[in-house]
């Protein structure tokens, strides 16, 4: 009977902690988004210098490839005219594949780009809070219940298209359609109570575990690389960025060698 009447003091008070840790959670989450466009950008600044320059050695190392295929066709005794002809069907084969896949993803990139820039300004705003917001609720990690975790997986993944979309209004149907009774803690029963508690604390943990996970990445070893060159104002990409160049340029004299070999064969 004496528990009965100290339930609701007690369900305040569990109210009040499950609020503290979820306030504790949303940070955690924040600092784990926040980590991962920082680590985004790094991944963005290095594909746009070195990036493109590994993209140059490869697109070389195919072209040393075909004018080995071609040198050894030409090593059979086929006809230069002949060998390059089969190496220009190959190529033009592959190239068509490329171009079909290419212009499929650029038609739905197109898409993409074309709804989000109806988008007023305060409703991007709107439209990442309420992702972030969403995110939060119906995280995976929040939850021990298989189940629950596959749910939450689904919902997810709707989520996250929804604003690869930029589609407000779909995040907002979601917003609406799957209100649950864990954010009306007020109507929750002590077992819904200490159930919220525990899966809070446990997405705590998780996202914890997470943020360690990240700053084991190399990316962030990179990061915090490039924060130490910027408070000494040295270009961290520069060094690599020449060592990149000079690879290329080896590969580029490697192809004129090879190149002036097949002359030999006209």
């Amino acid at each position: 009977m004496e528990h009965h009447l100290d339930e609701p003091l007690l369900k305040k008070q569990l109210r009040a902690v499950i609020t503290r840790k979820k306030r504790l959670l949303q940070q955690l989450m924040l600092q784990i988004e926040t980590t991962r466009g920082e680590l985004m950008q790094i991944k963005q600044e290095y594909d746009r210098r070195i990036g493109t320059l590994y993209q140059q050695l490869e697109d070389l190392d195919e072209q040393m490839f075909d004018l080995k295929k071609l040198h050894d066709l030409l090593l059979k005794k086929i006809p230069l005219a002949e060998a390059r002809r089969l190496l220009t069907e190959r190529e033009r084969a592959q190239a068509e594949r490329e171009d079909e896949r290419a212009e499929e993803a650029q038609k739905q990139h197109q898409q993409i780009i074309d709804h989000a820039k109806k988008l007023k300004p305060a409703e991007r705003d709107e439209l990442r809070k309420l992702w972030r917001r969403l995110a939060f609720r119906f995280h995976p990690d929040l939850v021990h219940d298989e189940e629950e975790k596959r749910y939450r997986e689904g919902m997810m993944k709707r989520i996250n298209e929804a604003y690869a979309r930029a589609d407000l209004t779909a995040l907002k149907q979601i917003d609406t359609d799957e209100m649950t009774t864990e954010e009306n803690l007020a109507d929750a029963t002590m077992q819904d109570l200490e159930k919220s508690l525990m899966d809070t604390e446990s997405g705590i943990r998780r996202t914890r575990q997470k943020l360690k996970a990240f700053k084991k990445l190399e990316w962030y070893e990179w990061k915090k690389h490039i924060e130490e060159a910027r408070r000494q104002n040295r270009d961290f990409f520069a060094t690599l960025e020449k060592s990149t160049m000079k690879s290329v340029k080896e590969k580029q004299k490697a192809i004129l060698e090879l190149e002036l070999s097949i002359t030999k064969f006209k």
